[in-house]
């Protein structure tokens, strides 16, 4: 149609989406992702400083992977986690770097919707290291790679409950209950050499597993400026054969500011 030239009741009845070609895309059930810190710090104290100190070097790490599935009421999530953290230790006369913090975790966690935010799930993790850790002067290793590992299974219910704030752009908050009533707790380690009784071995034996329940507790909350705070509480208590209920309590607090968000686990 020309500059004001009347268009004809043809042209007006037309549809313009008409020629275009329609496309539906895929829907995908699969998420993956990926968090990866890695920070270096120094101190350095001079030899004349009036409160005296010993300079070192530390090394952080945490390489976290995650891949989720999500279809109606089924959901599966899968993770992979390596945290390291190495610092130099001046006084120790036996080495001349120490391990702070190493763990290699997979965890997998299935679950069925029951109602909104409730769950039937079942769990399961697999703990270990890659290296030796050990006290300061002493020989003796706390632990080392594949001593021991730890695996735990439980089946039970997951509550699941996310905010979002509608007056501040970003800032939302998820917290989660796991609970598994029916739990297990295996332990194995491939060394002798390391300190049995800390990770629950008793008798010099290499071989630990007990049954009974845990809890997990866990608080995420998420603020601008890509700041999140992780609060994680867990509450575990197994009882073997011989009516023994060793139990384990671990509360961690984490500080990511990073983009991506680190897991509630």
């Amino acid at each position: 149609v020309a500059i004001g030239e009347t268009p004809s009741v043809g042209v007006l009845d037309k549809d313009p989406l008409s020629g275009l070609r329609r496309f539906m895309a895929p829907r995908k059930y699969w998420t993956p992702g990926w968090n990866s810190v890695i920070q270096f710090s120094q101190n350095y104290i001079s030899s004349n400083w009036h409160k005296g100190g010993s300079s070192n070097l530390n090394l952080y790490s945490r390489q976290f992977f995650k891949l989720d599935y999500k279809k109606e009421k089924l959901s599966w999530n899968n993770e992979l986690e390596w945290r390291l953290s190495i610092f130099t230790s001046p006084s120790d006369t036996v080495g001349r770097y120490r391990i702070a913090d190493d763990l290699v975790r997979l965890h997998s966690n299935l679950g069925i919707q029951a109602v909104k935010n409730l769950f039937y799930t079942l769990d399961a993790e697999i703990r270990t290291q890659a290296f030796n850790m050990r006290e300061e002067n002493k020989t003796l290793a706390l632990s080392g790679p594949l001593s021991p590992i730890v695996a735990t299974v439980g089946l039970g219910l997951k509550y699941v409950y996310d905010h979002k704030s509608s007056t501040h752009y970003g800032r939302k908050a998820r917290f989660e209950v796991n609970l598994a009533p029916i739990a297990y707790d295996f332990r194995w380690t491939q060394r002798r050499d390391i300190d049995l009784a800390r990770h629950g071995f008793k008798d010099g034996k290499t071989l630990y597993s007990v049954f009974g329940a845990f809890c997990l507790l866990g608080l995420l909350t998420e603020l601008p400026l890509a700041v999140s705070l992780l609060l994680q509480y867990k509450l575990q208590a197994c009882r073997n054969r011989m009516g023994e209920c060793p139990h384990l309590c671990l509360l961690q607090i984490f500080l990511n500011t990073s983009e991506s968000t680190s897991s509630l686990r």
